[in-house]
């Protein structure tokens, strides 16, 4: 699985809560349909210190299939948003659980497909 993450703003700084507007895309070499319960977009934070860690923002998840899974076939593109309530420096990554929707929140299978992307929120 590899993907692509784009800001749709020519800026990588932005204020507390503001939307950060953002497309990704993904592509499945495999041949076969990828099953997965959790895909969306983390934002970690680069200091940890604060305490704060950094959030999880779902784009999509296993409630929108039967049997708790998503199937992923040879592309997939995706628009959507987040905004981060605590100011400091973030990488963003396109995040995806491989587990079943269940077992992704208590851990389960995580996998970041894209590069990180690094904004700052003042």
């Amino acid at each position: 699985m590899t993907g692509i993450l784009k800001l749709e703003a020519r800026r990588t700084t932005f204020a507390v809560n503001e939307r950060i507007w953002f497309t990704f895309d993904l592509t499945n070499s495999t041949g076969q349909p990828v099953l997965y319960g959790v895909l969306g977009v983390v934002a970690i934070d680069l200091d940890p210190s604060d305490g704060n860690g950094g959030l999880f923002h779902t784009s999509w998840d296993g409630n929108l299939a039967p049997g708790g899974q998503l199937s992923l076939g040879p592309t997939f593109h995706h628009r959507d948003n987040l905004s981060i309530s605590v100011t400091g420096s973030y990488q963003l990554f396109v995040s995806m659980c491989f587990s079943a929707f269940n077992d992704c929140y208590g851990g389960g299978i995580w996998e970041n497909p894209s590069g990180p992307i690094g904004v700052t929120i003042q």
